[in-house]
């Protein structure tokens, strides 16, 4: 397990940035899973952040611990996953998504592979780049 994915994971909530327009806009995102070195959210299909991250797949994905003033900032590039497989393994990585989409086959379902560029964590050791 990733030190990206484990921050996230222990904040429960994250917030996924993205482009509309010439501005970023952000909204808390809940679902993420690793599968091997990689990160994948889920969205709507139907969602304006998905039409988003498709026009531009640049994304920043940030949280802060509840607890204290641990953050992390990852920056990479949405890529849509569309095969059952990645759909199926990320049903079975946040069972929540059963709550809004009932199957991994449900039409709306959209998975995102986030290729990170770069990753900085900031806690009681400063803010550093991290893998």
């Amino acid at each position: 397990m990733s030190k990206k994915f484990e921050f996230l994971k222990q904040c429960q909530r994250f917030f996924v940035l993205t482009v509309k327009d010439d501005s970023p806009i952000g909204r808390p995102f809940g679902a993420v899973a690793e599968f091997g070195s990689d990160l994948y959210i889920a969205t709507s299909n139907k969602k304006e952040v998905y039409g988003q991250m498709k026009q531009n797949p640049n994304v920043q994905l940030v949280a802060i611990k509840d607890c204290c003033r641990d953050w992390i900032r990852i920056s990479g590039k949405a890529e849509e996953c569309q095969d059952i497989e990645t759909k199926t393994k990320m049903f079975e990585a946040c069972p929540v998504l059963e709550k809004h989409y009932g199957t991994p086959q449900c039409e709306f379902l959209a998975v995102f592979k986030i290729k990170v560029d770069e990753a900085e964590l900031s806690d009681k050791d400063g803010v550093n780049k991290i893998d």
